[in-house]
């Protein structure tokens, strides 16, 4: 499985404290999230860099092609 697919899953980490307890922390993508696949990050370093990107194009997509998503 690669690491996008087993990060969208879910996974675990255990954390092993030095005075012998162990710490279980949960991570799992948050809905809408995205995960950009290495060669595409290193051209994109923030959000706000994806975000500028992604408006740019949806203003050359024809109209009538697009479509909105309400938010939740």
């Amino acid at each position: 499985m690669n690491l996008n697919k087993a990060y969208r899953k879910g996974h675990e980490v255990k954390i092993h404290k030095t005075d012998g307890t162990t710490v279980v922390q949960c991570f799992k993508l948050e809905e809408g999230a995205v995960m950009l696949e290495s060669d595409v990050r290193k051209y994109f370093p923030d959000s706000n860099a994806v975000n500028r990107v992604l408006r740019s194009l949806i203003q050359i997509i024809p109209e009538k092609f697009r479509t909105v998503v309400k938010a939740k």
